[in-house]
């Protein structure tokens, strides 16, 4: 199995909402993860 690795994760709604700023998520293999 192959791991998951996210950096530097931004979302944001519009123009001006920012829900998630500069997220990061380590999954390594056999890791079970719910957001």
């Amino acid at each position: 199995m192959s791991d998951l690795v996210l950096k530097k994760i931004t979302k944001v709604f519009g123009n001006s909402v920012v829900a998630v700023r500069d997220f990061d998520l380590q999954i390594e293999s056999g890791e079970f993860m719910v957001l």
